[in-house]
């Protein structure tokens, strides 16, 4: 019973973060629900602006007292992404983990970490529009969230610019990813893995491409 209950948690997890992906805002998300540069839940081939830290708080619904474990969770955190050098991403934040009465267990505060690295990046010359495909590979970890370890290689591609200001105007992305989630300890001997497909989009929705709709449904 117990190893259907933990199955179950991570199936949720799983689902109610790519749910997210399907609802589009009005401003572009910056950083993911564990402080990645990218979409709200995977990242992408972005890293934060030279000189710059981007810091970002977040509150993810991760179950909604339907279901097999009949139970709220949700997950909670403030964090922030820096760049190092040319090319590497370093990310981190203080997350919170809460369930109900039924999901005390899984309750947990802790730290997640990220690093991100571009194999090819878009240029950033002064002047020139931004256009081309950036690759990059990464890791994180987030001690609260089961003890989620996850990696992954992911491809972001710039639609060219507006005429009118030069801004980048939208980018398409796709990649690959695995994460493995261990509760032992948690509920003791419970552990599992799961490889998945993601894309995603950001359309700008203002001639200035000062707002941009972000969406990316499950693959």
């Amino acid at each position: 019973m117990r190893n259907t209950q933990f199955k179950s948690t991570i199936s949720r997890v799983v689902i109610a973060g790519a749910g997210l992906m399907l609802s589009a805002g009005a401003a572009r998300a910056d950083l993911t629900i564990n402080g990645a540069v990218g979409l709200p839940l995977n990242p992408t081939a972005q890293i934060p602006e030279r000189g710059s830290v981007r810091v970002q708080a977040n509150f993810v619904d991760l179950g909604s007292g339907r279901g097999a474990l009949g139970g709220d969770l949700n997950l909670g955190g403030i964090y922030a992404a820096g760049r190092a050098g040319d090319r590497l991403e370093i990310s981190g934040g203080l997350e919170r983990v809460n369930g109900d009465a039924f999901l005390n267990p899984l309750d947990e505060t802790n730290v997640a970490l990220g690093v991100k690295y571009l194999i090819t990046r878009q240029s950033e010359a002064p002047g020139r529009a931004l256009g081309g495909t950036s690759v990059a590979v990464g890791a994180g970890y987030s001690r609260a969230l089961l003890r989620n370890t996850h990696a992954y290689v992911v491809a972001s591609r710039s639609m060219g610019a507006l005429r009118a200001s030069g801004r980048a105007n939208g980018a398409a992305h796709l990649g690959l990813r695995y994460d493995d989630f261990d509760a032992r300890g948690i509920l003791p001997g419970r552990s599992a893995g799961k490889a998945s497909v993601f894309g995603g989009v950001e359309v700008p929705m203002d001639a200035q491409g000062r707002f941009t709709a972000v969406g990316s449904p499950p693959v």
